[in-house]
């Protein structure tokens, strides 16, 4: 083991004895115990010490750890040795010291599922299992397929021998999450939006992606493969350009910064020029847009200019998590101009509410009421 890897096994073992590894990542320490002597002593010297930490478990066997362990793993058929990295973990180092080895004498079931807040950021394998993006977690290393970094809410990775099966990305409300593809798209994902994507497009195919919710899309070049946006919808079909899509409240918008594009939706098809915007509901329209005003998004604002209330208690809900109700309908036709600060309490804009449109609001049982 080089000093490196030393440091960041260590990490991953106080992680595993905080029970916050995530299935692929016991699957590799396991690997790791079961081949690597060094790896092995060091697991065994964790436990001893996690275990003098607690009172309760001053005389715990180490056999049975291991074996506690190994019942959650299914073996490898084959030794992996990646490069391992993990963010050096002071929270999860703490809970450690906290639970001593409590962990490995819980009861687990044989299949644990994992259940994740709607709230949360998180990435879904092709294979079902569910990686939580908001832990302190910079390297994140699947198997049999790509290491993927996790930055300050954004995901890259290497595609090398990765599959073409489908994943999806979520980024809940009240953020937001970018991501690099394999063929180096750019995308960025607004609130409450989801996207399916592979980890490696199929050289000399169609790139195609899923999106539902808003997102920025700035295409990487390849007229040998076409890019495909699956909305709810309708497709976006594009060789090289930057557009916005917005699927929310069953509509679909496609607003073309550079490039060209064209849209299908049922039968209908059109194509945008830059500088415009496309909206399907039932029908095309086409109108030219303010930048500043639909991409303000990616700048953490949502910019309203004479926005009805109705149109407003959209948007509360995947900016900030809150339920909205509007107590009558006259309430619906007030009138603001002015915007959200992602960065800033809600509290801050409902006053703003409050004391230039003729709405006053409250709360009752958690849910914000406007009157």
């Amino acid at each position: 083991m080089t000093d490196n890897n030393y440091s960041d096994i260590q990490d991953l073992i106080s992680l595993e004895l905080a029970d916050q590894t995530s299935a692929s990542e016991k699957k590799y320490l396991h690997d790791l115990i079961q081949n690597d002597e060094a790896v092995k002593k060091l697991w065994e010297e964790r436990c001893a010490q996690h275990a003098s930490t607690a009172d309760a478990y001053n005389s715990v066997n180490r056999d049975a750890a291991w074996q506690t362990f190994s019942s959650r793993i299914v073996t490898p058929s084959h030794r992996r040795r990646p490069v391992y990295k993990v963010l050096r973990v002071a929270a999860a180092a703490s809970v450690v010291v906290a639970l001593g080895v409590y962990t490995f004498f819980k009861i687990y079931p044989s299949n644990p599922t994992q259940t994740f807040d709607h709230n949360t950021a998180r990435l879904t394998l092709a294979s079902g299992e569910v990686i939580d993006l908001s832990r302190p977690q910079k390297t994140i290393v699947i198997p049999n397929g790509p290491t993927v970094n996790n930055t300050n809410r954004s995901l890259s990775y290497s595609a090398s021998g990765a599959s073409n099966e489908m994943n999806e990305l979520w980024a809940p409300a009240g953020s937001d999450y970018k991501i690099v593809l394999s063929d180096n798209t750019e995308i960025w994902l607004n609130s409450m939006t989801r996207l399916r994507f592979p980890f490696q497009f199929t050289p000399g195919k169609n790139r195609e992606i899923t999106i539902d919710g808003e997102a920025y899309i700035k295409v990487a070049p390849n007229a040998s493969s076409p890019f495909i946006v699956h909305l709810p919808s309708g497709d976006v079909q594009v060789l090289g350009t930057e557009f916005n899509v917005n699927t929310y409240n069953h509509t679909t918008a496609v607003a073309l910064v550079s490039g060209s594009v064209k849209v299908l939706v049922k039968e209908e098809t059109t194509v945008v020029k830059p500088g415009y915007r496309v909206v399907y509901n039932g029908s095309f329209q086409t109108n030219e847009f303010d930048s500043k005003e639909v991409l303000s998004w990616m700048e953490g604002l949502h910019l309203f200019s004479n926005a009805s209330l109705a149109e407003i208690v959209k948007v509360l809900p995947r900016w900030y998590g809150v339920e909205v109700v509007l107590d009558d309908a006259s309430t619906a036709q007030s009138r603001f101009t002015g915007y959200i600060d992602r960065n800033r309490p809600i509290g801050e804009f409902l006053h703003e509410i409050k004391a230039t449109a003729d709405a006053d609001y409250y709360y009752k049982d958690g849910v914000l009421h406007f009157r």
